[in-house]
C-alpha cells in the first residue's frame, strides 16, 4: 500500500520538473522559414521522421516485466526515469517485485534524477522495507558498499523519506539507533544546507537528549533556516519554547531532570530570559 508523503511539504522540498529527453530540431537551412504547422511537425518527430521516444512512449502500455527491464538495463537515464516513474503509478508498485527494482534503482543508479525519482516513490511506501534503502544511501560502509556515494540531491531526498518514516512511526525500534545517527550526522556536518535542515526537522521526532543537544548546537547556525528548524523541533520534543536562545536552551536543559516531562522541576524560563526580566 503506498501513503502519500507529506514530508516534501513539510521540508520544503522543491518539486523538480525532471527534463523531458525531446529532441529539438536545428535551425532550418540557410533561406528556409518552415510555417508553424511544420514547426509543429517536426517538434514531434525524431531524426528518421518518427516520433521520439518520449513521445511514443506516451501510446504505449508497458507491462510491469518492461518497466522493470528498463528502469534497470536501458542505456538511456531519461529511459531509466520514465519506467521508474511508471513504477510508481502501477498497481503493482507496492509489490516484492517493485521495490526490488525501486531499492536497486534508488542506491545504485548513475544518474541523480533517476536515483531522486526512485526514492520519491519509496517515500509513498506504507511499510518500514524502504527504511535498509534510505539509511544505505544515507550510511554508507566502507567496508561493505551498499550504495552509489549520494550527490546533495539524492541526500535530500533521502533524508525527507527517512524524516518521513519516522514521522509516520514505521521505523523500528531495531532501526531507530542507525536512524538518529544518521540524522544526528547530517544535522551537525552535512555540506548542503538543504540536508541538514531536513535532518533538524526529523530529530524533532526522536526523543532521546542528544536530538535535543544536537538542536541546541544547531541554534548557533548562521543559516536562519536551519536555525528556525531547531526551534520548532525544540519546541516540539520539550513542549518548551526559548525561541533561539541557544544559552537559555542549554541553561533549562542543564537544569532539567527530564527534558521530555513538562511537569519536571526545571527551570521555566532560561536563566538569560530570568535576568532579562
Amino acid at each position: 500500500m503506498l501513503h502519500k508523503a507529506t514530508a516534501i511539504q513539510a521540508t520544503g522540498r522543491r518539486s523538480d520538473k525532471a527534463t523531458t529527453g525531446y529532441w529539438r530540431p536545428g535551425s532550418p537551412p540557410l533561406g528556409v522559414c518552415p510555417s508553424p504547422l511544420l514547426l509543429i511537425l517536426l517538434s514531434s518527430l525524431g531524426c528518421d521522421g518518427r516520433p521520439h521516444t518520449a513521445e511514443r512512449e506516451k501510446w504505449r502500455v508497458f507491462s510491469p516485466e518492461q518497466n522493470y527491464e528498463i528502469a534497470l538495463k536501458a542505456e538511456n537515464a531519461d529511459a531509466r526515469r520514465r519506467a521508474v516513474g511508471r513504477i510508481g503509478r502501477s498497481r503493482q508498485a507496492a509489490s516484492e517485485d517493485a521495490f526490488a527494482v525501486l531499492d536497486a534503482v534508488a542506491r545504485t543508479d548513475p544518474n541523480d534524477q533517476t536515483r531522486c525519482v526512485a526514492i520519491r516513490v519509496l517515500m509513498g511506501y506504507d511499510d518500514p522495507r524502504p527504511v535498509t534503502t534510505m539509511l544505505a544511501i544515507l550510511d554508507p560502509k566502507p567496508d561493505r558498499p551498499e550504495a552509489l556515494p549520494a550527490s546533495p540531491p539524492v541526500r535530500w531526498d533521502a533524508t525527507a523519506a527517512l524524516v518521513e518514516f519516522q514521522a509516520r512511526g514505521l521505523i523500528g525500534d531495531d532501526r531507530s539507533r542507525e536512524a538518529l545517527d544518521v540524522l544526528l550526522r547530517l544535522a551537525l556536518h552535512d555540506g548542503n544546507r538543504d540536508v541538514k535542515r531536513t535532518a533538524v526537522v526529523g530529530l524533532g521526532s526522536f526523543r532521546d537528549v542528544r536530538a535535543v543537544r544536537a538542536l541546541i548546537a544547531a541554534l548557533r547556525d548562521k543559516d536562519y533556516g536551519i536555525a528556525h528548524e531547531a526551534a520548532k523541533s525544540l519546541r516540539a520534543l520539550t513542549g518548551r519554547d526559548y525561541q533561539l536562545d541557544a544559552d537559555g536552551w542549554e541553561s533549562w536543559l542543564n537544569a532539567a531532570s527530564d527534558p521530555f516531562d513538562s511537569n519536571a522541576g526545571a527551570a521555566s524560563q532560561p536563566a538569560t530570559a530570568a535576568r532579562a526580566n
